[in-house]
């Protein structure tokens, strides 16, 4: 097949076709590009002995692609690695349909699935360390405005003080920790059969 027809078939959005330019200008690289189309995004795979250089070849990948402008491809994601057995070296998105300058790299360097896994769980911990505090402190709050009331309540039958005295023992006590569900409840149990 002759230039001009894999070019044709290039602007058609023909991933093979695509395929045959983008290996054609890495010629002598050591790099060799695989090219897959699903809908409107375009898969490149750029297998090399050693990492290749990002920032150029996903400069010079996207020019290329701008200047075919395939049809029905809005999308572009490029991963480098070094074989279909080895983990990714690099990856980059992009769009064919904004002039946007290249989107920040997924993740350079790779990351293992160990670290990845590592990652999540400090991100589920963080979030139960927050959930813990924000929930803690709602309880705390809601705690708070009970005791207050129950102290305004029972203020003017003399059994304010009781309620005072013991509010400040538990605080005393307690410190400035954070407070769950089941501290608020022990508390108010607390006050309860101290004050009755």
């Amino acid at each position: 097949m002759d230039s001009q027809s894999i070019l044709a078939l290039g602007k058609l959005g023909d991933a093979n076709a695509i395929a045959t330019l983008i290996n054609n200008s890495l010629k002598g690289k050591r790099i060799i590009a695989k090219v897959a189309k699903k809908d409107d995004c375009l898969q490149i795979v750029l297998e090399s002995p050693e990492a290749p250089s990002q920032e150029l070849l996903v400069s010079n990948i996207r020019k290329g692609l701008m200047s075919l402008a395939p049809e029905s491809i809005n999308h572009i994601k490029i991963y480098a690695r070094q074989s279909e057995a080895s983990p990714v070296f690099w990856s980059e998105r992009f769009s064919l349909t904004t002039t946007e300058a290249p989107r920040i790299p997924d993740f350079s360097p790779p990351m293992s699935a160990e670290a990845s896994g590592d990652l999540k769980k400090e991100a589920r911990k963080r979030e139960i360390e927050f959930n813990l505090v924000f929930w803690g402190f709602l309880i705390f709050l809601f705690g708070g405005c009970t005791i207050i009331g129950a102290l305004s309540s029972n203020s003017t039958n003399g059994s304010g003080n009781c309620y005072e005295q013991a509010g400040e023992e538990i605080l005393q006590r307690e410190g400035n920790k954070v407070m769950n569900k089941s501290d608020m409840e022990r508390y108010y149990s607390e006050l309860r059969s101290r004050c009755g």
